[in-house]
């Protein structure tokens, strides 16, 4: 499956967003603005749900970051949106609180 736009791949349990960092939508934005307009992602509540699952591991650049939602939204209004490259949502099952993994790619 390929959509337009910021492209998105899906293979078996996975998507893959590439991100044009350098749109101008998203110029003087951050990781967080990019995410919020990602559909699976919920940053309601002040909390973060993906793909319905509040169960979720970040990785950053390959790192797993194991942070509470709020430090953790934090850390993603810290990175610039023009520096994202992709963002990869993974899981061991369907929507629902199965365990969610995001990849998040960005030059440091």
């Amino acid at each position: 499956m390929t959509a337009s736009g910021n492209k998105s791949l899906a293979s078996g349990n996975s998507i893959l967003f590439n991100i044009n960092g350098k749109n101008p939508a998203y110029e003087g934005k951050s990781l967080y603005d990019v995410l919020v307009n990602l559909p699976l992602f919920d940053f309601s509540d002040g909390g973060l749900k993906v793909a319905g699952s509040e169960n979720v591991t970040m990785h950053f650049n390959s790192r797993v970051n194991k942070a509470q939602p709020q430090m953790l939204v934090n850390m993603l209004r810290s990175i610039a949106a023009e520096d994202v490259q992709s963002v990869k949502v993974s899981s061991w099952g369907g929507q629902g609180e199965n365990p969610m993994m995001v990849y998040l790619h960005y030059k440091e």
